[in-house]
């Protein structure tokens, strides 16, 4: 779901919304309930909404919209509900998508995507419909995205991602598609993100994350990884997570959250991790979960009933306006005992209009306060040579909002003043030192690192004729471009990094600090050697086919699962013309198309060759339609006679619950 204006977009399974026909997506009026006049007409399920503009990017297993072509992604128009041009034409299931500036980033569980070969993950040209190069190439299933300070915080089921090792989550560089050194290593799936300030707050499966135990929800910091103090501990998944200032709002299938009673929906405190008052109470999975302008919350799931009133798969609760957000992009540029601050104005003014703003400094607590114009104010009386940071607080009727992040540090300093000549009255104008570097980015190499980042917002009024790179360690290196190579690291040894800015009149406050990295030894892959090829086949040699399945134990009604079948030759003989066919024996599922298959009925996917001693492995994924155990069988064929027939099926069933 997302809610925007007067209307909320919800996507699913469903056929109908108040009684008027809507496919799988419908836009439905905030005040009555009722579906508006907008029918995209979706022909199988969506998973999941994102709007920009006035484009809803929307996900899932639909292969039509409007009776158009659209592979299981596409970008809808928000007036005419008509599908546009871009067409990235995904081959099998988006789960997540989210917008970023000109990109659109996809994951779930397809291979090719945006006319290239992207496994689960990938970005997509807003414009083009194209995948870009960001390719971060995951082993498994990702679910869930969030997009946040130049990375892209990925969650599923895969351990790798990125060229790294990651357990089910992962930060990833939204410019280089590599791993950062973010690792919180989770034991079981995660389900759903969302970023606030320095915290990621992660919903799923697992027990284990960020070094702690914590039972399906946690926040993690953005900095190291590690699980904060906060844990609300609720019994069984989380699938959906929406943040409302201080609120969380939650969606599962648990019982229990911070030892109290909350059915499959609640709201937490984001500083104590307690569950609030709040408590709707739902008869069955909650889904999705959105927040609106005016902080009314929309719930969406399987249930019929929440809080004992007839609400069959969509609720509405609250309303009215709050206080606003936190203002975000806090910059502050020293003067003369003063500071210029700027910033930008929250996403969301809690359904009221934002009548001030007001800047504080740190140390100290001097203010200013803003009532009109460029979002803009300068703090005075501050001390030369001392360093500050500024926080900002928005204002509507209701009160002030959250603080924003702090800004970079910065320290005032003395002008220095160019001599009149003659007696004229004019003079050179005044110059300071710059401001501190920004957004520094880190790409590790061999026993090196490469250092990006922005020019400070100001340069004192004097170029800058340098800019210097400092590692945690000590190693400097210098130049006057944005990008920058630290040498003579130290192979696995982790650094981060700071940047400042020198003109004629002195450097910079630092940057901020980096993320860290670590350098590492690449390792060259040795000149294949020519072989030969037999000219002929010795009649002993035979061709030996074994097939293995593995897949969840259980799984949640409607949620995808993955069963992955190996299949290996263990015979002297390359295989040819082999073929594996799955066929779902019991439960109402789905099976899914994936690369290389076809169906009718069965899914027959085409290996062709296996060689003696090799192996392969194909991914099939099956929606489950109600809480039947699915059961999905599997064989093989091939074009040779295989004489060890006793290996060739194998059977994997799933619990539906």
């Amino acid at each position: 779901m997302t809610a925007s204006g007067s209307n909320v977009a919800a996507g699913g399974d469903f056929t109908s919304v108040g009684g008027v026909i809507r496919n799988h997506l419908a836009a439905i009026d905030t005040t009555t309930g009722a579906a508006t006049s907008w029918d995209p007409n979706v022909n199988n399920d969506v998973t999941s909404l994102a709007l920009s503009g006035s484009t809803l990017y929307v996900s899932g297993y639909f292969t039509t919209v409007g009776g158009v072509g659209r592979a299981r992604i596409a970008a809808i128009d928000t007036t005419t509900g008509a599908a546009t041009s871009w067409n990235p034409n995904a081959d099998s299931v988006v789960q997540s998508i989210a917008v970023s500036g000109s990109t659109v980033y996809a994951a779930g569980v397809f291979t090719t995507i945006g006319g290239q070969t992207r496994n689960y993950i990938a970005a997509i040209n807003a414009a083009s419909g194209l995948a870009t190069s960001w390719d971060p190439n995951a082993d498994d299933t990702v679910s869930a995205l969030a997009v946040s300070g130049g990375n892209v915080y990925a969650g599923g089921s895969f351990a790798a991602i990125g060229g790294q090792s990651r357990s089910r989550i992962a930060a990833i560089d939204a410019t280089t598609g590599n791993a950062t050194s973010w690792n919180p290593n989770a034991d079981g799936s995660i389900r759903a993100l969302t970023v606030s300030g320095t915290t990621v707050y992660a919903g799923g499966d697992f027990t284990s994350i960020g070094g702690q135990s914590r039972n399906r929800l946690a926040a993690l910091s953005t900095v190291t990884g590690l699980a904060s103090s906060w844990n609300p501990d609720a019994d069984a998944s989380v699938y959906a997570l929406a943040l409302d200032n201080t609120t969380l709002y939650v969606g599962g299938s648990f019982t229990t959250v911070g030892g109290q009673a909350r059915a499959d929906v609640a709201a937490i405190n984001t500083t104590t991790g307690s569950p609030t008052s709040w408590n709707p109470t739902a008869d069955s999975v909650v889904e999705a979960i959105a927040v609106g302008p005016d902080s009314a919350v929309y719930v969406a799931g399987a249930f019929n009933q929440l809080g004992g009133v007839g609400r069959p798969k969509l609720a509405q609760f609250g309303g009215g306006p709050t206080a606003p957000g936190a203002p975000t992009g806090v910059t502050a540029t020293a003067g003369d005992a003063q500071a210029t601050v700027n910033w930008i104005a929250p996403g969301s003014n809690g359904g009221a209009t934002i009548t001030g703003y007001t800047v504080t400094a740190s140390p100290g607590g001097r203010t200013c306060t803003w009532s009109s114009g460029p979002l803009s104010c300068v703090v005075t009386l501050l001390t030369n040579g001392a360093s500050y940071t500024f926080t900002v607080t928005a204002t509507n009727s209701v009160g002030p909002g959250s603080a924003s992040g702090a800004s970079s540090a910065v320290s005032p300093a003395a002008v220095v003043s160019g001599g009149g000549s003659g007696g004229g009255s004019g003079g050179a104008p005044s110059v300071t030192a710059p401001g501190a570097p920004g957004f520094v980015t880190v790409v590790a190499g061999d026993r090196q690192a490469t250092v990006s980042f922005t020019p400070p917002a100001s340069d004192g009024g004097a170029t800058i004729t340098k800019y210097t790179v400092t590692s945690s360690n000590g190693d400097t290196a210098t130049g006057t471009a944005g990008s920058i190579t630290v040498t003579g690291l130290t192979n696995g040894k982790a650094y981060t990094f700071t940047v400042t800015a020198t003109n004629s009149v002195g450097t910079s406050p630092s940057s901020a600090v980096s993320a860290s990295v670590i350098p590492f030894t690449v390792v060259k892959q040795p000149t294949p050697t020519q072989t030969q090829t037999p000219a002929t086949t010795p009649a002993s040699a035979k061709i030996n086919l074994g097939l293995t399945g593995t897949g969840p134990a259980s799984v949640r009604v409607k949620k995808p699962l993955t069963y992955t079948f190996t299949i290996t030759n263990h015979g002297t003989l390359t295989a040819t013309g082999v073929r594996l066919t799955t066929k779902l024996t019991s439960g109402s599922a789905d099976l899914v198309s994936a690369p290389g298959c076809s169906q009718t009925g069965s899914l027959v996917c085409e290996i062709g060759n296996v060689g003696a001693g090799k192996t392969v492995q194909v991914k099939i994924t099956v929606r489950p339609r109600n809480r039947e155990p699915a059961t999905c069988r599997a064989s093989l064929t091939a074009d040779q006679v295989d004489p060890v027939k006793g290996n060739n099926t194998e059977t994997v069933t799933t619990t539906i619950t």
